[in-house]
């Protein structure tokens, strides 16, 4: 019975550890399996394996160390152009690489240059047009060309201001000759004439507190436009010809307002004018003392 017992124990004697060709086939399947990953992700295994060699401290194999040469740095633009000046002048030649690929721009550049140089002589006018034209900060003027130039502008506002006026008290003084459109009408396009006079008004560099009043007075008379179009229009549709009716009303509120603005820029206009007269005295006092 031990003998027996013995011998189906040998026989279903489970071995232990892995054998020699078991261990050669797994790592064959693995060295398989990474270089099939690697080719199908694009992964280059000699440069991984390098790498982790390097930083390991190990040394690479030649094999290796052949195949997987840095490739050489890209020059930055900084260190091939070493010699390229920071700026270009009439004299400065222009020997860049890029001038073998497109040696025009090399000319270009150099024309820019002397025409800019040229520009210099411009008059100021010729400047201001041209900075304007570009898009460019225009020339600042001086103190007394920007009294001179808000004194101009001031004097053309004024003529504007009153020719309006006096056109609606001539309509006041022949009101029996006129009808209530026609009269709408007149006020429109009194309105719309200041619009167009103020619009060609020359602003450029007037005092600011000028240059604000004008903006306040080109934004009420726009208004004044609107308000009598309405008006008018209010009239032509109305059925007894006569402003009735809750539209009606509601443009009586509107020139209700209109007038009461006007009274706020008259007010203005006193002010901008003794502020700009005072400018004047001291613009006067400091050319005397000079």
């Amino acid at each position: 019975m031990q003998s027996r017992s013995k011998q189906q124990s040998r026989k279903f004697r489970i071995p232990r550890g892995v054998s020699f060709v078991e261990f050669v086939g797994c790592l064959a399947a693995l060295g398989g399996g990474v270089v099939l990953g690697s080719m199908y992700l694009g992964v280059d295994v000699q440069t991984l394996a390098a790498g982790i060699l390097e930083k390991a401290d190990i040394e690479v194999p030649a094999i290796l160390r052949e195949n997987t040469q840095p490739n050489e740095p890209t020059p930055v633009a900084g260190e091939v152009e070493e010699n390229v000046p920071s700026t270009l002048s009439d004299e400065t030649p222009i020997d860049s690489p890029s001038k073998s690929l497109a040696p025009e721009q090399g000319d270009v550049a150099v024309n820019d240059v002397k025409n800019s140089g040229k520009n210099r002589g411009k008059s100021s006018a010729d400047s201001r047009d041209e900075a304007a034209s570009k898009g460019t900060e225009p020339i600042k003027l001086t103190d007394a060309e920007t009294l001179a130039a808000t004194q101009a502008c001031w004097l053309e506002l004024n003529e504007c201001i009153s020719e309006e006026v006096d056109n609606r008290s001539k309509w006041l003084n022949d009101s029996q000759s006129w009808q209530l459109f026609d009269y709408l009408l007149y006020r429109k396009e009194g309105h719309q004439k200041v619009v167009a006079s103020i619009n060609q008004l020359d602003q450029y560099g007037i005092d600011p507190r000028l240059h604000a009043y004008v903006q306040q007075v080109l934004t009420w008379h726009r208004a004044g436009a609107e308000l009598f179009e309405r008006a008018a229009q209010l009239l032509t549709d109305a059925p007894a010809g006569n402003l009735t009716g809750p539209f009606a009303q509601s443009w009586q509120s509107a020139a209700t307002q209109h007038r009461m603005e006007e009274k706020l820029i008259l007010n203005k206009h006193d002010a901008v004018a003794s502020y700009l007269e005072h400018l004047k005295k001291i613009s006067s006092a400091s050319s005397a003392s000079n």
